[in-house]
């Protein structure tokens, strides 16, 4: 039998990228209204506290310098996963372009890293999100877990039988811990920078 929730999701209308699109572009949506479209759903992101802000403002300062002229730093601006999913990241390493992006959003094959700051979201952001960038096959993402003090560090996507994707591995690094960043061997990150 099925649950009252498997019935409403049966109901719900899901949007692609491009009606999202369209959505803004039409003022359906608000300007400065904070959403992100996750499987087809217009998903209402929370607002940013105060550690969670100061935390981005780190990891940009952090990444920008030494990645300068060998990849782009997004932060909080959207990636397109797949026809229905369009996150945006708190921060998005992503290949260079000579047209830094204006044409289109980064698709998988643009991204480097992703990296999701989370306090209040830290369950959606475990759960939902990483499940996404798993699926879309994003090679590394990073959730810095400001509810425990850690970065976790996730590799290596495996597919299971129901087709559905995983990160064979998590590495935690704690305040005393130093990141080598592997897309980039000359660049490590000490944790204690990137915490607020």
């Amino acid at each position: 039998m099925e649950t009252i929730l498997e019935l409403l999701f049966q109901e719900i209308r899901r949007f692609s990228v491009e009606e999202y699109h369209r959505m803004n572009e039409f003022g359906i949506l608000q300007p400065g209204e904070r959403v992100e479209l996750i499987d087809g759903i217009l998903k209402q992101m929370s607002p940013s506290g105060s550690q969670h802000a100061a935390c981005v403002s780190k990891l940009m300062n952090l990444l920008l310098p030494p990645l300068q002229g060998r990849a782009l730093v997004r932060v909080q601006n959207p990636i397109v996963l797949d026809d229905k999913t369009e996150p945006e990241p708190d921060v998005a390493i992503v290949k260079q372009r000579n047209d830094d992006y204006s044409a289109a959003h980064p698709r998988p094959n643009d991204v480097i890293i992703v990296i999701e700051v989370a306090d209040t979201t830290l369950e959606y952001d475990k759960r939902v999100k990483l499940s996404r960038y798993a699926q879309a096959n994003i090679e590394e993402v990073w959730i810095v877990n400001l509810v425990e003090r850690r970065v976790e560090i996730y590799k290596e996507v495996v597919w299971l039988k129901d087709r559905a994707a995983v990160y064979r591995t998590r590495t935690d690094y704690y305040t005393d811990d130093v990141i080598s960043v592997s897309a980039f061997p000359d660049l490590e990150i000490a944790v204690a920078d990137i915490l607020p």
